[in-house]
């Protein structure tokens, strides 16, 4: 099996810097694929497929909850950047991570509409809190929406606004931060 690698770059594009393993041609490396909301697979056309794996790891992972479902129709109808959207695999990943955890304080930078917001917060502890920053303030009544219908309102806090501003200003010790925004300008 050849497939292509992709390497996220500091400005967070997935396809700004990459490096093509065991012979892959640069047609094979354009054949990538977006698969379940936003994992990235690719192989090289004339050897074993690799999206094989990705049929597995969908075909053996839970799937979206009905509320993570209607979550994702609602990006796809509101949001021009759908493809932002973690997805069910990612997801179940990001949940599996903070319950293995179990973290009191969560930060997640860049929330997007909420789907792994509502995912990391699956995993909290009682009494435990997960912060969303988000810098698009149109999609705050969605989150919000999402988070009420998750009954996820008394252990998450939307806080609008700019990361670089916002997290000096925060008073938290944070057991786990997932940071999914404008990488270019945080890391």
């Amino acid at each position: 099996l050849t497939v292509c690698r992709i390497e996220v770059c500091r400005c967070g594009s997935l396809a700004a810097r990459w490096r093509l393993a065991g012979g892959c041609s640069l047609a094979a490396a354009r054949r990538w694929r977006l698969a379940g909301g936003g994992s990235l697979v690719a192989a090289h056309p004339k050897k074993n497929n690799g999206i094989k794996k990705m049929d597995y790891i969908a075909d053996y992972s839970r799937k979206a909850d009905q509320l993570l479902l209607w979550l994702e129709k609602e990006t796809n109808l509101r949001s021009n950047y759908a493809r932002m959207l973690c997805g069910a695999e990612e997801g179940t990943l990001l949940e599996f991570i903070s319950k293995m955890i179990s973290p009191k304080h969560i930060l997640e930078i860049g929330t997007f509409t909420g789907y792994s917001a509502i995912c990391l917060a699956r995993g909290l502890r009682d009494g435990g809190r997960l912060d969303a920053l988000e810098i698009n303030d149109e999609l705050a009544d969605l989150i919000l929406t999402a988070f009420e219908r998750a009954n996820l309102t008394h252990c998450t806090n939307l806080i609008l606004g700019d990361a670089l501003e916002i997290i000096p200003t925060l008073d938290c010790t944070y057991d786990l931060v997932f940071m999914d925004a404008n990488k270019r300008d945080y890391i």
